[in-house]
């Protein structure tokens, strides 16, 4: 299950509402996590070769988001990563939602940062 950021929220009711209009980013980048980043982005991997990635993402019928594409990170600090996260840019930008895991994956110094393609699903509820 996903959880919006307050940051999003916010602006997708001011939009509903009209007190503002809200434009999608243009690019939308994924972020790994050691921990719950409560919203705000929280606990990102940092170190080694880490960089955000910007996988396709792919809305099925059944309000399913998913991975149109792999996405990569670069190498890898020893870490076991929790959650996931999206940002509406590839360095610093506002946080957008989490998911968490169904289960943490852990990786080793050096090993490459990889979500395969269709790997991840975020269900829309």
């Amino acid at each position: 299950m996903a959880d919006i950021s307050v940051y999003l929220a916010n602006k997708l009711l001011a939009h509903v509402f009209q007190a503002d209009v809200y434009v999608p980013p243009d690019y939308v980048a994924t972020s790994l996590h050691t921990a719950d980043p409560q919203g705000i982005g929280l606990f990102e991997v940092a170190g080694g070769g880490y960089a955000r990635g910007g996988p396709s993402w792919d809305f099925d019928v059944d309000r399913w988001l998913k991975t149109g594409s792999i996405d990569t990170f670069g190498t890898m600090p020893a870490c076991t990563v929790t959650h996931l996260g999206c940002w509406d840019s590839e360095f610093g930008g506002n946080f957008l939602w989490q998911v968490t895991l169904p289960v943490p994956v852990d990786f080793l110094a050096g090993q490459d940062g990889r979500i395969e393609a269709g790997g991840t699903h975020v269900g829309i509820e």
